[in-house]
């Protein structure tokens, strides 16, 4: 990869161009569950950032939509009681995620009340270090096989290990994550809507996928993404995917009402092999912007996934999906 690539990028003109860092993880055991993301907005002076821990049967979380400059420097963002911090320790193989702080604490099931901001405070501290499998694979804006001039993001899977404190409660953690570098025009409230996963077995295999659609167009569906074998990874060729029910606003609004995402199953294709990926979403982080100029809504479900490939490999990961709503009649 390009080392440049790693530090932050020239801003755009675009009043939302973005440059952000997103990771998450799965436990070995699946009883820690995490996602986090810094965001950055140079022309409109703000910066952006959220976190989610879920841990026995609650989401302990953080969310602010609009941090100062002031408030930032580098990839550390500070809060009134908290700080979210990204550091690079040797580039681009491993990177350490720190959070810590005075967060909210939401029941897991109800994700109607997560959405609503509302919830118990609690203390968190998370310090973890983030190991990529393989060398970052490039996403290009809008094609299907990267082409350097137009490369916007990377994406690489990793092994995940660290630590986990809640109110005084410390444990040790471990397990497969995903973690990406994204740059260009970001704007949730929009046309575009898209299925974004991820997922690692326990034979050492990995992927990411990414379909993405005009909302007016769910039919034509642009693929983006990669396999990892174990030893490299190798770009997707294409893909079907296949949800139940079918992604659109009830689903979406079920999301806010309570209920997971759709099962899905996934059939990917690379150069030389294929497989088949059964997805079962056990728990729901949804997030929304409003743009009242559009009388637009835009909601997006993060959710954590447990998965099997090939009918008897197991595995985790994580996927988000994101519908463009009114604003009315919901």
């Amino acid at each position: 990869m390009r080392e440049a690539d790693e530090f932050f990028h020239a801003p755009g003109a675009e009043t939302y161009w973005s440059e952000s860092h997103y990771f998450d993880a799965i436990g070995a055991e699946e009883d820690v569950a995490l996602h986090g993301r810094v965001g950055f907005y140079p022309n409109r002076k703000q910066a952006n950032v959220f976190f989610y821990l879920i841990a026995d049967g609650t989401v302990y979380w953080l969310r602010e939509r609009a941090v100062s400059p002031g408030d930032t420097h580098g990839l550390l963002v500070r809060g009134e009681d908290w700080t979210v911090e990204l550091l690079p320790v040797d580039l681009p193989a491993e990177w350490n995620a720190r959070v810590e702080g005075t967060v909210t604490a939401t029941p897991a099931d109800e994700p109607a009340a997560l959405l609503a901001g509302e919830g118990d405070p609690a203390t968190l501290s998370v310090d973890c270090t983030l190991t990529s499998r393989h060398d970052p694979f490039y996403y290009s804006d809008g094609e299907t096989f990267p082409d350097e001039p137009r490369n916007d993001r990377y994406e690489v899977a990793t092994h995940v290990e660290g630590t986990v404190t809640v109110d005084g409660r410390e444990r040790a953690f471990a397990g497969v994550g995903e973690r990406d570098h994204s740059w260009g025009r970001r704007k949730w409230a929009g046309d575009a809507e898209w299925l974004w996963i991820s997922g690692a077995f326990e034979d050492g295999t990995a992927y990411n996928h990414l379909s993405f659609w005009l909302a007016e167009h769910p039919e034509e569906r642009m693929v983006n993404g990669f396999w990892y074998d174990g030893e490299r990874a190798v770009p997707l060729t294409g893909s079907t995917v296949t949800e139940t029910p079918a992604f659109g606003p009830e689903t979406a609004r079920e999301w806010m009402r309570g209920e997971t995402s759709p099962d899905m199953e996934l059939e990917l294709v690379w150069e030389g092999g294929a497989t088949t990926i059964e997805v079962r979403p056990f728990v729901t982080t949804p997030l929304d912007w409003v743009d009242e100029e559009r009388d637009q809504r835009a909601v997006l479900n993060r959710a954590a996934a447990r998965q099997t490939r090939d009918g008897d490999v197991p595995g985790a990961g994580f996927l988000e999906n994101i519908t463009q709503l009114p604003l009315g009649g919901e």
